[in-house]
């Protein structure tokens, strides 16, 4: 299943991040990798549309950044 999953790279990673990088309200894999781009993989939303309706909460940050 790795190739189908797309995990067929072998990879060292040492931090990983969830994101919901296309807007469809399921959270996607970021990993970052060691001498090698980042992995980004998407969750398809097979049965979350059953289970949860896309529900997600969206935030907008406002200000000025401090240094």
């Amino acid at each position: 299943m790795t190739s189908v999953w797309g995990l067929q790279y072998p990879s060292f990673s040492n931090g990983a991040a969830y994101a919901d990088l296309d807007n469809d309200g399921d959270l996607d894999l970021i990993t970052n990798n060691i001498n090698d781009p980042a992995f980004i993989l998407k969750i398809i939303p097979i049965h979350s549309k059953k289970i949860n309706n896309h529900n997600f909460l969206r935030i907008k940050l406002q200000g000025t950044p401090k240094s």
